[in-house]
């Protein structure tokens, strides 16, 4: 009887010490006319780190205006935006956002090209992904693809 509960027991706090880990989840990345993303002006990473609430970790996210339709954040090491070590497409919603693994280590140049291939890039190297951070939530901050 001792060794039956003993058992249960453990068993217990296994499946206790289980519900509370994090899930391993897929990778999510924004796509061009997808509508899925919310909050658009709001600094995502408020919601999507490490500890937050919301599905996913981004180590890059942002939101822009104007002409979003099939807009592109690109990262590169050039500060021309040539090479870029990667490309998140903009939503229908203007956001963009990615869990993939990024090494911001000595900065990265970032930029936004347009539909019509038109590429803005940021003079100074980022450090982060948080666009919202610097550009922050008000629409007259938010980052505007011509």
């Amino acid at each position: 009887m001792q060794r039956l509960l003993a058992l249960l027991l453990c068993g217990t706090v296994i499946f206790g010490c289980q519900k509370f880990q994090k899930p391993e989840l897929d990778t999510l990345i924004s796509t061009h006319g997808d509508d899925e993303s919310h909050n658009n002006g709001q600094n995502c990473m408020d919601c999507h780190y490490s500890e937050g609430w919301a599905e996913g970790v981004f180590t890059l996210a942002g939101t822009c205006t104007g002409n979003t339709n099939n807009a592109t954040f690109i990262l590169s090491m050039n500060p021309n935006g040539s090479n870029p070590i990667l490309e998140v497409e903009v939503d229908q919603l203007g956001n963009a956002y990615t869990t993939e693994g990024i090494d911001f280590a000595g900065g990265l140049y970032t930029g936004v090209r347009s539909a019509n291939d038109e590429l803005d890039m940021m003079e100074d190297p980022i450090l982060h992904g948080q666009c919202n951070l610097c550009h922050g939530t008000a629409l007259e901050g938010l980052i505007n693809v011509e």
